[in-house]
């Protein structure tokens, strides 16, 4: 402290934001920063005089983290960082399908001028930035922004490019944060597969951009390099003993690496096979951060352990809501007891409450148990077995899809979009827009 009068102010999560709340407190909580040590909370106890809903507490987390930009937070750094966003923008499509504040954020965070740091610093962060422009185009079909930003793109990859091994690898050297993931025990010094495989899906995304911008050289000289990295990686971090992607030459084994490979496309059949085994060993340290949780399960529903995802999203996301979380948390392990749950960075209560990288489960079961994938023009609908009988709504490119699965039957109407619908038992069925359809489904 140095003085200052201490000043406290909350808000809740539940509800709908409105003008008021901006002008009367989320305005002001930066001016008085300048004037006071604040301490500023989510106001649980005045949330929880009613009872809440699960779904409204993921959009809810979503959506107070969403606004002119998306940041990490609203309580401590209320900040636009990349990692953050590149799992906000998809997440986005199965709650608000919001395409300006995507726009915003990506041109934000590219910046302007000479490139002499990586985004936000972090070596991660910028390579998850290519990854996310092109999810940005295929959900918008907007490639006028990828030829706008490819110059950025191109400034980027330069930096990048200036700064690796002789290996062709990246490292983190001085002026960088290699972040990961917060986790005990991981080295973050020297060659790490992690980042390799990042900078692998970095490259096959720059190849793309350059396509779309009408620069075949380029295209096919990242492609190139992508396909020689991908060779490297192999031959130095592949073990075949352990089914899984080792953390660095010193072959220690953690879960981030095996998860990233599968979910960038990285990891080749075989080794997906392996792979899933390997992230359903208890012996294998455990992922605590809402972060690469979200990459975890993502991973294991891709390699088909829907059931063991859907079992994990109630008991991690449920032990928040049970500790009487009315946002979700950017760390949580279930392991902590009483306040110990609430401290980081050395602080009692140092942890963000209400962190867009929380609110994970919006995309889990929008993707991959409601089975939804989606164009610019049309949309795909799989529902998965293992989820129960539900009931959803989700925004289109145009329009919204509503989807209700009950009693054997499925309900789909679409406003504006046509699309498909493909049941477990293989049976495919054309879904016109402005029409409602009931189909009899055997799980």
């Amino acid at each position: 402290m140095d003085g200052k009068k201490i000043m406290m102010s909350g808000i809740q999560p539940s509800g709908i934001l409105t003008i008021g709340n901006y002008l009367g407190a989320i305005r002001n909580w930066k001016k008085l920063q300048q004037d006071f040590d604040c301490v500023y909370m989510l106001a649980d106890l005045h949330t929880l005089t009613v009872r809440q809903d699960p779904a409204a507490l993921r959009k809810n987390t979503m959506e107070l983290t969403a606004r002119e930009f998306y940041i990490d937070g609203i309580k401590r750094d209320r900040w636009v960082w990349m990692g953050d966003t590149a799992q906000s923008v998809m997440m986005n499509w199965y709650s608000y399908y919001e395409t300006e504040i995507v726009r915003r954020t990506l041109t934000a965070l590219g910046g302007k001028g000479e490139v002499t740091q990586h985004m936000n610093t972090i070596n991660d962060y910028t390579l998850f930035w290519f990854s996310a422009l092109l999810d940005y185009c295929e959900h918008t079909g907007d490639e006028a922004f990828l030829r706008s930003i490819y110059g950025r793109a191109l400034a980027y990859m330069s930096f990048i490019r200036s700064r690796l091994n002789e290996d062709g690898m990246m490292e983190g050297l001085e002026g960088d944060w290699v972040f990961v993931d917060w986790a005990d025990g991981l080295v973050k010094e020297g060659t790490l597969s992690y980042l390799q495989i990042l900078l692998w899906r970095a490259y096959v995304s720059m190849a793309e951009i350059a396509r779309v911008a009408g620069e075949r050289g380029e295209e096919q000289s990242y492609l190139r390099r992508a396909a020689a990295l991908k060779d490297a990686v192999n031959r130095k971090f592949w073990d075949e003993g352990r089914g899984a992607f080792a953390w660095s030459e010193e072959k220690t084994f953690f879960r981030q690496p095996s998860v990233i490979a599968v979910v960038t496309g990285f990891a080749d059949g075989a080794q997906k096979k392996r792979i899933r085994a390997f992230l359903k060993d208890d012996g294998v340290p455990p992922i605590v951060t809402p972060y690469m949780r979200f990459y975890e399960l993502s991973a294991l529903a891709e390699l088909g352990e829907r059931e063991y995802v859907l079992g994990e999203i109630r008991s991690y996301w449920g032990g928040m809501l049970d500790r009487g979380a009315t946002s979700f948390w950017e760390r949580y392990d279930p392991a902590e007891e009483g306040d110990a749950c609430l401290s980081m960075y050395d602080r009692p209560y140092g942890k963000s409450l209400c962190h867009a990288w929380g609110a994970s489960p919006l995309y889990l079961l929008g993707k991959y148990f409601v089975g939804l994938t989606m164009s610019p023009r049309s949309f795909t609908l799989c529902p998965a077995p293992e989820l129960p009988d539900f009931s959803a709504r989700y925004p289109l490119s145009r329009g919204t899809l509503t989807v209700r699965s009950y009693g054997g039957e499925i309900a789909v109407s679409s406003s504006a979009l046509d699309g498909k619908l493909i049941l477990p038992d293989g049976k495919e069925y054309e879904i016109k827009r402005g029409k409602a359809y009931v189909f009899p489904q055997r799980k």
